[in-house]
């Protein structure tokens, strides 16, 4: 994701993807949780 990756290069510093989370409303489809866990990388 563009923001993520602008926020590595400005800070200098890499999100630890293996301690990241989403927040994601329960009633979303779960193929909409997975599109975004494979977008962010996020665990």
């Amino acid at each position: 994701m563009q923001t993520l990756r602008t926020y590595e290069e400005t800070s200098r510093q890499l999100v630890n993807k293996n301690k990241s989370q989403f927040m994601i409303h329960a009633n979303a489809f779960s193929c909409t949780r997975n599109r975004f866990k494979n977008l962010t990388g996020f665990k």
